[in-house]
């Protein structure tokens, strides 16, 4: 298989050439005396399946279903030293969250007087709703771990990750989870994978600047919505244990189209209106970035609705490319 065809908007890469080539895997772990070097590596999404708000023992708890998009990955490499002058220091500098994992890595591991550098690669955009935050920081968390020869709990690095950006997402889990976002830990555990979807992605901003998540107003959500939010979870719950693609990508747009109110994707009802004429199952959007995507069930009865698909879409400006959420990209 070859890897996807990202589009040029996506091909920000410091260190290295896209070239459509699959994450790098982690690797490189050397402990020489007081200096340890390792490097980790994480993915990022493609905004979310489900986001709301939901009934939790008695109260309410904000929660997401994150969209793993496997193509876009962060890398960290960490070399740190003992009493090392200068402390820790990130590259690029404006990575500070990446820089916080690593310090709360540190403090939670109970390890004192270390500093060194951090180095992230990365071909996530920020700012769009692909998760190039918790890329980042759990790359960094991964190398941290990696180079101490340490392991903790998936729920521990979480914890540290929302500790270090304030607000993440759940690629930390293989499979879909209802993750607590700014709280990190799991709502739900739904035990159970994706369907095999494949999904035509596309910003729907192309000009935009980007969003910065964690300054925009926290929704505030009606009872009408919170119990449409607990269908949908239920819903959810169903789709997955039946590999129902269909069902996954009805809870996914109608999540889509709540919340049109608190953050209005430009052109959804067209986005939408796409979506039927082509035979596409359903829509995702990033509920907090200019991200969209249309789905369709994978296999090779789909492949006319998606070219349809990739043709509408070019023709009104945006810029389409596909991925499958299950699958790493082979080397091209």
């Amino acid at each position: 298989m070859q890897a996807p065809e990202l589009p040029r908007y996506l091909r920000r890469l410091r260190s290295r050439p896209l070239s459509a080539t699959a994450p790098p895997t982690a690797s490189r772990s050397s402990r020489p005396d007081d200096t340890w070097l390792a490097t980790g590596h994480a993915h990022g999404h493609h905004g979310e399946i489900l986001q709301g708000a939901f009934r939790v023992n008695g109260g309410l708890i904000r929660g997401l279903v994150t969209l793993h998009c496997p193509a876009l990955w962060s890398e960290a490499t960490v070399a740190l030293e003992r009493d090392a002058a200068g402390g820790l220091q990130v590259e690029p500098r404006w990575k500070t969250k990446a820089l916080r994992a690593v310090g709360l890595t540190l403090d939670r591991l109970g390890i004192q007087d270390v500093g060194g550098a951090v180095t992230i690669a990365s071909n996530i955009p920020p700012g769009h709703g692909y998760g190039s935050s918790t890329s980042d920081v759990a790359a960094a968390i991964d190398a941290t771990l990696r180079a101490l020869r340490h392991s903790l709990a998936r729920e521990t690095i979480a914890e540290l990750a929302v500790a270090a950006e304030g607000a993440s997402d759940a690629t930390f889990w293989d499979q879909p989870v209802l993750f607590a976002q700014r709280r990190g830990h799991v709502i739900e555990d739904y035990k159970s994978p994706l369907p095999p979807m494949e999904v035509l992605a596309f910003h729907t901003a192309p000009d935009g600047t980007g969003i910065d998540t964690l300054a925009l107003p926290v929704p505030r959500y009606d009872d009408g919505e919170i119990e449409r939010f607990e269908q949908l979870r239920s819903s959810l719950r169903v789709a997955l244990a039946r590999c129902d693609a269909r069902g996954v990508a009805a809870v996914a747009t109608e999540s889509a189209r709540l919340n049109q109110r608190h953050l209005s994707q430009p052109g959804f009802d067209e986005i939408t209106a796409t979506a039927r004429r082509v035979g596409a199952i359903g829509v995702q959007v990033a509920h907090s970035g200019e991200v969209g995507g249309l789905l369709f069930e994978a296999g090779p009865g789909s492949e006319g609705s998606i070219e349809r698909a990739r043709d509408e879409l070019e023709g009104r400006g945006l810029r389409p490319w596909r991925f499958n959420p299950r699958r790493v990209p082979a080397a091209a």
